[in-house]
């Protein structure tokens, strides 16, 4: 069986809302599988703005050692009311803590911070970050507001991407398109960090480099991944209405399947 319809077979019987983009980077195949394409972000939105920040600093509107004293008031910092286990490193640390951008881009990528994401957001520009993603090519890719901040009845609001778009940005990234050379490096180094790990176990388990982001909610679960094995492929999976765990099951029987066809023939 092919694998496009071992996966297809796989998600079949998923309840809620399911996407999966693979892109073979040796032979350029690819298949979509699923039932929508466009989800709310959560976490993946930071693979955007990350994109952004390397755009300015291309143009010399941004260096890396430019500094940020943290200040802890929304929308920079979550209420302590609303902390969770998962929210980051950065609401827990001291105010007048001095930052460099660098800083604030491991804590956004590596550990997923929350507020460094905000932060970062509101000093590139929502209008910034769009307008780069159509110049992109993109067209359902966009952010609309900083983390903590959207409106259940504004959803037209919130931060969304399309996987198969997510998938472009990857394959620009690995081929070193993405901003420039310089920047495609740093970035996919800095994706190489990223610690949330779960979904692709198979991979960290068995010791295969992978360049990732995750994003997470209470129905939603996304991974975005550029498995770095001898035959390269990437994945951007999307679900969204579901329940997390199964969804995580799901996705992480999809990367092993799609590791297995890679190793074996490619797709």
């Amino acid at each position: 069986m092919h694998i496009s319809e071992k996966v297809k077979d796989r998600i079949s019987n998923i309840f809620g809302e399911m996407g999966i983009y693979y892109y073979d980077l040796v032979d350029d195949s690819s298949f979509f599988a699923g039932n929508c394409d466009v989800f709310p972000s959560m976490g993946i939105a930071k693979f955007v703005v990350m994109i952004e920040v390397f755009q300015q600093i291309e143009e010399g509107r941004l260096h890396l050692t430019d500094s940020y004293v943290w200040k802890k008031k929304p929308p920079f910092a979550i209420p302590t009311a609303e902390y969770e286990e998962n929210v980051g490193i950065l609401d827990f640390l001291h105010e007048g803590l001095q930052l460099t951008l660098e800083d604030l881009l491991y804590l956004m990528i590596v550990i997923s911070d929350n507020s460094a994401f905000n932060i970062l957001l509101t000093k590139v520009g929502m209008e910034n970050v769009n307008s780069t993603m159509k110049k992109l090519g993109l067209v359902h890719t966009s952010v609309g507001c900083l983390l903590f901040e959207w409106d259940e009845r504004r959803p037209e609001k919130d931060n969304y991407h399309s996987v198969r778009e997510i998938g472009s940005l990857l394959k620009r990234l690995y081929r070193k398109q993405l901003v420039s050379t310089s920047a495609s490096e740093k970035m996919l180094r800095l994706m190489t960090y990223h610690q949330r790990r779960e979904n692709i176990s198979f991979l960290a388990n068995n010791k295969i480099s992978v360049a990732h982001q995750t994003g997470f909610d209470l129905h939603c679960l996304h991974e975005a991944v550029i498995v770095l094995c001898e035959h390269p492929f990437l994945l951007c999976m999307s679900a969204n209405k579901v329940d997390v765990k199964n969804a995580e099951y799901i996705m992480k029987d999809v990367i092993r399947l799609c590791y297995e066809a890679s190793m074996a023939e490619g797709v």
